[in-house]
Order: C-alpha cells, then structure tokens, then sequence
C-alpha cells in the first residue's frame, strides 16, 4: 500500500502555493521535504494540511495499491 501526495504537489503547483507557504503556517521543513518524497506523515500533520488549504484529505492524497505479484517466478 502506498500513499502518495501528488493531488497536493499538482494543487500547489496550480495554484501558485510554495512550500515556504506551508512552513509558515505551520508546516516543519523535514515534513515538506518528506511530503515532496512521498514519505509518511502524522494524522495532525494531514489535519493541519487540510486546515492552511480548506481541502478534505482525498486533494491532498492518493491511494495507490501495491502491484499483485503474478506468480509465474
């Protein structure tokens, strides 16, 4: 299972919003680095992504399933 955060890059990207916007209300350097990266966050930190944005949490991030293993080894 993976979780990614290109609904929030590309919602960033067309609206004009840096990261340095997030730091500055609020969002940790090493957790935008990790948001780029697409690395884990905390629920307070989606919460808080959710709030400096007014977007529910499916703009921000996407599911994407594991690849099934086919079997044929």
């Amino acid at each position: 299972m993976a979780i990614k955060f290109c609904p929030l890059r590309k919602h960033l990207q067309t609206n004009g919003i840096s990261y340095y916007y997030l730091e500055s209300n609020g969002i940790d350097s090493q957790t935008c680095q990790r948001l780029k990266k697409d690395k884990n966050i905390n629920m307070k930190t989606l919460n808080r992504l959710c709030n400096i944005l007014d977007l529910p949490p499916e703009k921000i991030i996407v599911y994407v399933p594991d690849e099934e293993p086919n079997g044929n080894d």
